[in-house]
């Protein structure tokens, strides 16, 4: 999967489907690589390493391959649909949304 399709597959879920989108691929992509940042910390087995990778690692570009093994590829789409509802939080049902992506995310990840 690309992070193209990656990012489409949230467009779904929070129902930003419409050109002239809400939210930017530059936001969508900062969510996304904060996500994988979270999951490094909590599993970094969650990732196909193909060399040594000490410290950081590179952010992901919309024109990159997905490079995490598949089972975590649904938390992450959780975390990122968590980060975008919550800017609109002060609706009720976007911050309930948010909730309940983030409750999800972290039952998928195995923290909850």
């Amino acid at each position: 999967m690309t992070v193209t399709e990656f990012l489409t597959e949230v467009r779904d879920q929070i129902g930003d489907e419409v050109t002239g989108y809400r939210w930017s691929n530059p936001d969508l992509l900062l969510y996304l690589n904060a996500g994988r940042r979270a999951l490094w910390a909590l599993h970094p087995e969650a990732f196909y390493v193909t060399e040594v990778v000490v410290g950081d690692y590179a952010d992901l570009d919309a024109n990159d391959d997905m490079d995490l093994v598949e089972h975590f590829l649904s938390p992450l789409m959780h975390f990122v649909c968590h980060r975008t509802l919550s800017e609109d939080s002060e609706d009720a049902n976007q911050a309930a949304l948010a909730a309940s992506h983030f409750q999800l995310y972290v039952a998928e990840i195995g923290g909850g």
